[in-house]
């Protein structure tokens, strides 16, 4: 088996975020083709009960077209590719649907739906209509495939749907490609002389070098005989039931198994035979088989889920446990502080008082001084201008006891008769 289309850059991280939407260009040749990252609507009918089925692009959740036509070599790469949220995966990754040249029988434009695809992609739309000779691969990341939303449930899930299918529709907005140039590409596809791009065709370089695995559609004849023996280096796998992927049976999908056991039964409705009674019974084993698993993979989480819960009250508990431990440091550390504060309350207070009486002391001292200064210095004051006072006026009645005594006149009477 030829190993199916890789993503674009090999070399991209495994949770690499979705790259930007390019434009198609064409190359030197008019006839070379490259879309990358063209946001598309996939559509197909239900085998079982023939209604539409649709797969959208949205603005988080990326469903896009990825194609390269090299005209000079003949060579060609087909490859729907979907970003989902895996529950064991940070970012999210891609699923890869992988259409080889070899698988294609044709490829037309097509009309129908288009108001539908419009309505999603916000543009006007073409269809392309594949027609396969064998279904497209499906290439998935390695690990749980547990998705963490619906969203990614439903991509996964269409996509393995698409694993059965050998035609579907394929709606790209009108501005994606000419239209001469996408019927250039239809007639080159349809001519059978395609061959698959070498480069894309490693799928060990996929997700960061991690590697991915192949899922391929299981022929009806595959249910009732025997496995034969697989080459050593195959990278197909039998795609696997929705309990492998952890996605939970789908109301929608019955499994690989049941699907063959319904196409055998009306090919053998007309007569019974040995061998279609081998074949009813190959079926009900495996369906026991995939119940079985199915119980298994149920009961493992059950115990997986207990053992998480275990493990979660157990960590409660201890948290529980450390909370109440450091409440009761809490507690005690305030009580210290209150009592520490309380303290040095006291003993503030005390040297708040000593300091105010030492003050008050200082003042009283300063102010009888600064007083004493001041009397003795009036007191000075005072007595010299008293004693200034004092000069004057003895001056003044010595002037004025002169100036009397100068203009005085003496008589004496003498009476000698006694």
């Amino acid at each position: 088996m030829a190993s199916p289309s890789q993503v674009d850059v090999s070399t991209e991280s495994e949770n690499s975020p979705e790259p930007d939407y390019d434009q198609a260009v064409t190359g030197n040749d008019d006839e070379d083709v490259h879309i990358s990252g063209a946001p598309a609507v996939v559509t197909w009918v239900d085998e079982h009960n023939q209604q539409m089925q649709q797969l959208c692009h949205s603005t988080h959740d990326h469903v896009t077209l990825h194609v390269h036509l090299d005209a000079s070599s003949n060579t060609a790469f087909f490859q729907l590719r979907a970003n989902v949220a895996l529950k064991g995966k940070r970012d999210k990754t891609h699923i890869l649907l992988s259409i080889q040249p070899e698988r294609i029988r044709s490829i037309t434009v097509v009309d129908g739906h288009e108001h539908q695809a419009s309505a999603k992609l916000g543009t006007s739309t073409y269809g392309l209509h594949f027609k396969l000779v064998r279904p497209p691969a499906l290439i998935v990341p390695k690990g749980d495939l547990t998705p963490k939303q619906k969203i990614s449930g439903l991509a996964i899930d269409s996509f393995r749907k698409l694993v059965d299918h050998t035609s579907f529709d394929v709606h790209l907005a009108t501005t994606t490609l000419a239209r001469d140039q996408l019927l250039s590409l239809c007639a080159a596809t349809s001519s059978g002389r395609l061959q698959s791009m070498p480069k894309y065709l490693d799928v060990a370089s996929l997700y960061g070098g991690k590697g991915g695995n192949v899922i391929e559609h299981v022929p009806v004849t595959a249910v009732t005989e025997e496995p034969a023996t697989a080459d050593a280096g195959a990278q197909a796998i039998s795609p696997p039931s929705y309990d492998e992927l952890g996605l939970g049976p789908s109301p929608s999908r019955p499994s690989f198994h049941q699907k063959p056991r319904n196409k055998r039964r009306r090919a053998s409705s007309g007569s019974e035979h040995p061998a279609a009674s081998n074949s009813h019974k190959c079926m009900s084993m495996d369906v026991q088989a995939i119940c079985s698993r199915m119980l298994e993979h149920i009961d493992h989480g059950f115990n997986e889920l207990n053992t998480r819960m275990g493990v979660m009250e157990k960590r409660l508990t201890d948290l529980e446990m450390s909370v109440k431990s450091h409440a009761q440091k809490l507690e005690g550390n305030i009580e210290r502080v209150k009592q520490s504060s309380s303290e040095q309350v006291d003993e503030l207070r005390d040297e708040l008082e000593t300091g105010l009486y030492d003050v008050r002391k200082e003042t009283e001292d300063i102010v009888t001084a600064r007083v004493d200064d001041e009397m003795y210095a009036a007191q000075q004051e005072l007595r010299d201008h008293v004693q200034d006072e004092m000069a004057e006026v003895e001056e003044r009645v010595g002037r004025r006891l002169q100036e009397s005594l100068s203009n005085a006149s003496l008589s004496l009477d003498i009476n000698w008769n006694e």
